[in-house]
């Protein structure tokens, strides 16, 4: 489910995008939820992560911000 914006971006399946939400450039692999109103900028996010509603998490194509599998940020 996606209701926020989604740039240039990998999504997998049985992810949880919530309203609100900017992604660009990133990858957010399957079981993940962001919450609302949160950005993310070169990201990417492992396996079942959650993302609080407000989170700002900006990496660059040189240096992305990783989170790994079952984290919360």
């Amino acid at each position: 489910m996606v209701d926020g914006n989604v740039i240039n971006s990998v999504i997998f399946r049985n992810v949880q995008i919530q309203e609100n939400t900017f992604v660009l450039d990133s990858i957010v692999m399957q079981g993940t939820v962001i919450g609302e109103g949160a950005h993310l900028e070169c990201v990417i996010l492992d396996k079942n992560v959650r993302v609080s509603p407000g989170a700002v998490l900006i990496g660059t194509p040189l240096h992305p911000v990783i989170i790994k599998k079952g984290e919360t940020v």
